[in-house]
């Protein structure tokens, strides 16, 4: 009897409010790596990590099902804040859900045995 192996993918993007150039080129990497660590804490894959002027790119495979998607969002947006917050090398403001896209792709694969 095959088993069946599932993989989700998922890129979520952040806008800045009102799409405004906040997040300076030079902390670019510094606040990817904050995501990377995020996502690394909760156990999930990150695939590729983008931070453009005025919205980020955080696309992932969906591995760890303790916690929700929109837990894991809600974390990633509130731990940013803080961040943000305590550095002044940006000052960006992700709002509520209406900026924020969250696309999924699910790949499925049938192992035989």
């Amino acid at each position: 009897m095959p088993n069946t192996y599932t993989q989700i993918y998922i890129q979520v993007v952040f806008a800045t409010k009102g799409r405004n150039i906040k997040i300076k080129s030079e902390v670019r990497v510094e606040l990817e790596k904050y995501i990377y660590g995020i996502f690394n804490n909760k156990k999930q894959k990150v695939l590729a990590i983008y931070a453009n002027p005025d919205h980020l790119h955080v696309f992932f495979s969906y591995k760890n099902l303790q916690i929700t998607i929109p837990e894991l969002i809600k974390l990633l947006k509130l731990n940013l804040q803080i961040l943000l917050m305590k550095r002044t090398f940006a000052l960006v403001n992700f709002p509520g859900k209406k900026c924020t896209e969250l696309f999924l792709m699910q790949k499925v694969r049938k192992i035989k045995l």
